[in-house]
């Protein structure tokens, strides 16, 4: 009909508001993560979920093929679309599909399908991808744009992360192009001691990662004195050529020659820079931070100096939380898992981890031992105080009717003395306390395999 005045519009209006309006739900609350479920041919792999080394690294940068932040870790294609996400379980897929998937994810190949992130346990590897990122990248981003992820896996479910060679071993058969890129993994380097192997592991779809990482822009890193740690950097930034995988086996070739008779303490300059560093990522991640970082050469992990400076502020403050010591005590749940062997830095790594957390976890006995040594010391003096008050042949008042097995301050002595004895001890003990660091072991399935992997990041 004709609306012929306001009092017409008005009849309209009204007349809409009385029909009923289809009522939108509102979309179900995003997973945290879309975790690996092997199915039963490929149930060995759930026995690799207790192997994942507690901090992994990633580099962001603005062309990454997937997006990360503070709160996400998102693959390429829910990045772009969030159409199939939530089931894309890759466990779930066809296994050629599946198959393919990963060969192209590995090979950085574009796959607009791909639902991959990629991580790794090597900071050095890390920081050598962001130099090659930083030089090769069109336009070249600059270092405050790339950011250097770091995670606690502790703090995500059993799944969420896989190492790259286990997913090629448990597809290989799927893809001769997988296959091969195995054979590729598993291949020496011509020239050097090292394989192209770089600790890639690998989660799914989209990530959580909101209060269980920190992240840090490349510029801070190098501008806290990174070059200091590792002057090869800064040839490598300053250079023409723009080598990752080759200038990261040369790095490594160091931790190779003389082996055993190669370490060198830290300088306090190194020590210095490397606490630097560390302090940008702030409190919760000092430590494993730093520890990585002095890891970046062939150092001694017992080293007084180095474990010195972990022992006062700001490390000694609230960087290791009560929950770290007991997860290190914990039988069945180590603190770090075994490196292989062709990953010198983050066996180093996780060497100097242990060192540091032993050596605060003596800090702690010797308090407790203190304490122990001036209960003994007080009751010991209480004893000779009593006898001396009540004399040597008076018997205890009572100590017949309550039965007492002590009928007499005589009796005292041997009690004493033995007190005596276990003072002397535990104060012997005490002055003798020297917490050594055990070697990391080797998985032995691991110990021949080199790695030439390009991971996607």
């Amino acid at each position: 009909m004709a609306v012929e005045g306001p009092e017409d519009l008005a009849l309209i209006l009204s007349s809409l508001a009385l029909i009923p309006t289809q009522q939108t739900q509102p979309p179900p609350p995003e997973p945290d993560c879309l975790a690996f479920n092997p199915p039963r041919d490929k149930a060995w792999l759930r026995d690799t979920f207790d192997r994942i080394p507690r901090y992994l690294f990633r580099v962001s940068t603005p062309t990454s093929d997937g997006t990360t932040d503070d709160v996400w870790a998102r693959s390429r294609v829910t990045k772009h679309s969030r159409r199939r996400a939530y089931t894309r379980d890759l466990m779930s897929m066809d296994e050629s599909t599946a198959a393919n998937m990963l060969n192209l994810h590995l090979r950085w190949k574009h796959d607009p399908e791909d639902n991959l992130v990629s991580w790794s346990s090597s900071l050095m590897f890390a920081i050598q991808y962001i130099i090659y990122r930083h030089k090769t990248d069109r336009p070249n981003p600059a270092l405050s744009d790339l950011q250097l992820y770091i995670i606690d896996t502790s703090k995500f479910e059993k799944g969420v992360f896989l190492r790259d060679i286990d997913l090629i071993d448990a597809f290989s058969a799927f893809d001769d192009g997988l296959d091969s890129f195995g054979d590729l993994r598993r291949r020496k380097h011509a020239s050097h001691a090292g394989s192209f192997y770089f600790g890639e592991y690998l989660s799914q779809d989209s990530l959580r990662i909101e209060g269980r990482c920190k992240a840090v822009s490349a510029d801070k890193i190098v501008n806290s004195g990174l070059y200091s740690l590792r002057p090869e950097f800064q040839a490598s930034m300053a250079g023409a050529s723009s080598s990752w995988a080759n200038e990261v086996i040369r790095l490594r070739e160091v931790f190779f020659a003389n082996q055993g008779n190669n370490r060198v303490p830290a300088t306090a300059q190194q020590l210095k820079e490397a606490v630097r560093i560390a302090d940008e990522f702030g409190t919760a991640w000092r430590i494993p931070v730093a520890a990585h970082l002095l890891a970046l050469q062939p150092r001694d992990c017992k080293q007084e100096a180095m474990l010195e400076v972990f022992r006062h502020t700001p490390f000694r403050t609230r960087a290791l939380a009560n929950e770290d010591i007991n997860d290190l005590s914990q039988p069945g749940r180590p603190l770090v898992a075994s490196s292989n062997s062709q990953l010198p830095e983050v066996q180093l790594a996780d060497e100097i981890l242990k060192s540091i957390l032993l050596d605060i976890m003596a800090k702690r006995v010797t308090l407790n031992i203190r304490s122990a040594v001036s209960s003994i010391k007080r009751a010991t003096d209480r004893l000779k105080s009593l006898k001396q008050a009540i004399g040597p042949d008076e018997e205890l008042e009572g100590s017949e009717p309550l039965n007492s097995p002590v009928r007499s301050l005589a009796e005292y002595d041997p009690m004493v003395k033995g007190l005596g004895e276990i003072l002397a001890e535990v104060e012997k003990c005490f002055r003798q306390l020297q917490i050594t660091a055990p070697q990391p072991g080797v998985r032995d399935d691991d110990s021949d395999k080199g790695v030439q992997t390009k991971g996607k990041h």
